[in-house]
């Protein structure tokens, strides 16, 4: 393999180079294996300083990339297999070859990614990208709990989780697996949840915390609202800053914890991502049911809720039971069941807990659909914890 090295205009890099990085910059690819050879000991480059074949260098240089980092650079060639207790396989690409390319501002990555396919030493590229929380944020006062998304005095509208108690109120021996960028683990209907992960509060903890609350709040305790899952603990994985690479370290994070539900209350834009679709597949295969919300009519994301098998996905209706304007003309291929998301403001929308110590309030959404089936998915698994991934998407 003929090895070269590239000189560039240091001056023309510096202005990104000193003033960090930018998502919408970066571009993700997996290289065959040994064709990046980064500084002894270093984890990112400039592109002058890396060594790859000569064809490899002449396009990095033509799409204008300025620096190159390991995607993931604490992962373990050991991890591309997990066998579960089961004898189940579940396998990861070796992602020790995935880099971020950092691109001048002015690329046109799809025209990038276009170049990058031709060169047989990479696998795949694709551009990173951040995340979204599908939810509306109405800023009403507050009202006490009316939760019409639970149960109704004439049963027609809601998911009717009362008949569902009777069978089953959930378990604290099931980790349910709350991918989001915040968390108020204080909440007085929340603080006894077992939490484990990484639960930081941040400027969308209401949106984390509201999801939470619809899922697993306390309940029967005198105090604010009931959650589904009367009992399950609650492994939140934080996605902040929310790029490609940090919902995949949050799915797997998720997976290897021991959580059985994984709810997914956003989405990806801009195409299929394979490096998330390679996270939510080991999910899968690790015995985990993915819950994802899908995408609106004006956010069709693909990402994760169109990844097929591996997902159970949900769209939202409206408090008269009928699909919410928001996600009616969505799919219908790729809907797997629909659940309360509400609507529009108040009473209308889904009322449940927001961050501060004794704060509810109201959001509607796909966001707040999918914790209302991962709530039902954990309530299975309480009354029959031998279920399989596929066994609780078919009773569902």
């Amino acid at each position: 393999m003929q090895i070269g090295k590239i000189v560039v205009l240091i001056i023309i890099l510096l202005p990104s180079y000193f003033y960090g990085r930018s998502i919408d910059e970066e571009i993700i690819v997996f290289f065959q294996p040994d064709v990046i050879e980064l500084p002894p000991g270093q984890d990112s480059a400039l592109l002058d300083e890396i060594n790859a074949p000569q064809n490899v260098l002449d396009c990095l240089q033509a799409i204008d990339v300025i620096k190159i980092f390991r995607a993931l650079p604490d992962f373990n060639p050991v991890d591309t297999l997990r066998v579960t207790e089961n004898g189940w396989e579940a396998r990861l690409p070796n992602y020790t070859y995935l880099y971020i390319l950092q691109v001048a501002t002015n690329v046109n990555r799809d025209s990038a990614i276009i170049e990058l396919k031709r060169l047989n030493e990479i696998i795949y590229a694709e551009k990173n990208r951040k995340g979204e929380s599908f939810y509306t944020e109405p800023n009403d006062e507050y009202f006490n709990m009316y939760q019409w998304n639970l149960n109704d005095e004439t049963g027609n509208i809601g998911i009717d989780v009362m008949r569902a108690w009777d069978l089953s109120r959930g378990s604290n021996n099931i980790k349910i697996g709350i991918i989001e960028s915040g968390l108020d683990t204080t909440h007085i209907d929340l603080k006894g949840r077992g939490f484990s992960g990484d639960p930081p509060t941040s400027y969308l903890a209401d949106h984390g915390t509201h999801v939470c609350g619809i899922a697993a709040a306390m309940t029967n305790n005198n105090k604010g609202i009931a959650g589904v899952d009367w009992y399950a603990r609650i492994d939140f994985q934080n996605w902040s800053p929310g790029d490609i690479l940090n919902f995949y370290n949050a799915v797997i994070a998720a997976v290897n914890s021991g959580s059985r539900i994984i709810n997914c209350s956003w989405g990806i834009p801009d195409g299929f991502s394979q490096t998330l679709y390679s996270a939510f597949k080991y999910a899968y295969q690790s015995n985990v049911l993915p819950v994802a919300a899908i995408g609106y009519i004006v956010r069709p994301y693909q990402n994760p809720a169109w990844f097929g098998p591996w997902m159970l996905t949900v769209a939202g209706t409206d408090k008269d039971n009928n699909p919410a304007d928001y996600s009616i003309e969505f799919p219908r291929s790729y809907v797997d069941v629909a659940a309360p998301g509400g609507e529009g403001k108040c009473v209308t929308a889904i009322y449940s807990t927001v961050a501060a110590y004794y704060n509810y309030d109201w959001m509607a959404g796909t966001s707040m659909a999918a914790p209302h089936v991962t709530g039902r998915a954990g309530l299975r698994l309480g009354a029959n914890p031998n279920l399989r991934n596929y066994d609780l998407e078919w009773l569902i």
